[in-house]
């Protein structure tokens, strides 16, 4: 049983990691292309910390939100994908105006960033919900195949 809770805890550990860089990897982006717009070459040190720890604050609350192996009936699930999608967008969009990530940017780009922002987040839902019920189907089955024995 220690073994399994060891892989258990270390799979949890990479998912939290490969989501951390994920949501990382898509504020640089988005910070790049809009530096490389405005004609400046280069991001602060600040601003690459500070979109990191956005990155980690959310994918751990993240974590809290959607543990691996859990089932929730649909009513919980619409409630914790609400707290998701309210979370994310206090945390990046509010990190972006606190810290002024964009400075300068038009509101025509800041509608652009905003709208790619919900697309991101509902491309990440759906994968995210497409793991959740892959996982619970296999749940279902590994009980169904403990009790026909």
């Amino acid at each position: 049983m220690a073994v399994r809770e060891f892989f258990h805890r270390c799979g949890m550990g990479m998912q939290l990691i490969l989501h951390t860089a994920t949501y990382a990897a898509a504020m640089l982006l988005c910070k790049c292309a809009v530096s490389l717009i405005a004609g400046d070459g280069s991001i602060e040190a600040a601003a690459v910390l500070q979109m990191m720890a956005m990155a980690l604050l959310f994918a751990l609350i993240e974590a809290q939100l959607f543990p691996v192996g859990v089932i929730f009936l649909p009513s919980m699930l619409a409630f914790r994908s609400l707290i998701w999608v309210a979370t994310c967008n206090l945390l990046f969009a509010g990190g972006a105006m606190y810290f002024r990530w964009f400075p300068g940017i038009p509101i025509w780009g800041s509608r652009l960033l905003l709208l790619l922002l919900e697309l991101s987040l509902a491309a990440m839902w759906f994968g995210m919900h497409v793991v959740l019920r892959i996982q619970t189907a296999e749940i279902h089955r590994s009980f169904h195949l403990r009790h026909e024995k």
